[in-house]
């Protein structure tokens, strides 16, 4: 199957394709193909999206590495800044998921408003052993835990691994 896509960065990849009608099988068909895809050597986000109106964006995930979520502030707002610079909506929308609505404003210089309920879905408690673990690989999930790592510069609660090629910061995604 041949699909057109649109590839946005709100800070993670983010590849949408706009359809007629949503269809989870087609999602779930789509969705690891294109987050595997060669375009993506880091894998990306899948997002199939249809205009409702000039205000209303229905969407379906697929995230990287997770499968199908009921709901994504990113992919709201890859989303809403695919459709505002396609033309295809206003730039203040509603992004209507399985799991519920966020409001998304996208202004003139690509600067993203996310505003919306958050609610928690789940608790747990990692192990001391998956932490330990974790923390041997270097995984940043160990930063949960008060464990530092030499080779690594703490940077205003940010890690950062001083070998890797830093990019500029987005400044598109703003917190509400």
């Amino acid at each position: 199957e041949t699909v057109r896509i649109t590839a946005v960065s709100v800070g993670n990849p983010h590849c949408v394709v706009f359809v007629d009608v949503l269809d989870v099988e087609r999602l779930r068909r789509l969705g690891p193909r294109l987050e595997t895809h060669s375009l993506f050597p880091h894998r990306t986000n899948v997002q199939l999206a249809r205009v409702v109106s000039r205000d209303l964006l229905d969407i379906l995930i697929w995230e990287r590495g997770a499968g199908e979520p009921q709901a994504s502030g990113t992919s709201a707002c890859a989303v809403a800044a695919a459709a505002v610079r396609l033309g295809r909506v206003d730039r203040a929308v509603t992004v209507a998921m399985p799991g519920g609505s966020l409001s998304v404003a996208v202004d003139e210089t690509w600067a993203i408003r996310l505003t919306g309920p958050a609610e928690e879905v789940c608790t747990g408690t990692f192990s001391g052993g998956l932490l330990h673990r974790l923390h041997e690989l270097r995984c940043p999930l160990a930063g949960i835990a008060p464990l530092t790592y030499p080779e690594v510069e703490h940077e205003e609660n940010s890690l950062r691994h001083p070998r890797r090629r830093r990019r500029p910061a987005y400044r598109g995604a703003r917190r509400a």
